[in-house]
């Protein structure tokens, strides 16, 4: 009995130094893991930058009237704006395009979805230093 004790002891204690270790070294690299993750998942830029721009930043705020109201003769009045802007290179291709996404969202009526895009876009929008 007391053999069975010993070796069950042992084991214990084996498997709680293995275990200390094997914790102790992940906890140490838990913060950067989760950054990497964090940028891989959702990409290092974020949404396009638009806020630079006044008119831009007006554009962006006049779709997100058109798309909380659900005002179709808005939303489509702010989409011809966005593609001027775009025409005459204020808006970048990728902001362009990442707005024509949430315009299509709220031609199909998809309006819950479109709002949640747009507020996802706009909250990830930096002013750069010069402007502030």
């Amino acid at each position: 009995m007391a053999l069975c004790g010993s070796a069950c002891q042992l084991a214990m204690v084996e498997k709680s130094s293995v275990s200390s270790k094997s914790v102790y070294f992940p906890k140490r690299l838990s913060p950067l893991l989760l950054l990497m993750g964090a940028l891989m998942v959702q990409g290092c830029g974020g949404p396009p930058q638009v806020v630079d721009d006044e008119d831009c930043f007006s554009a962006v705020e006049a779709l997100w009237t058109a798309v909380t109201t659900k005002r179709k003769d808005l939303l489509e009045q702010t989409a011809a704006d966005i593609d001027r802007l775009h025409t005459t290179e204020k808006l970048s291709k990728e902001g362009h395009e990442a707005l024509q996404k949430i315009i299509q969202s709220a031609r199909n009526e998809e309006w819950i979805p479109a709002a949640r895009s747009l507020k996802s876009f706009m909250l990830g929008q930096r002013k750069s230093a010069a402007v502030r």
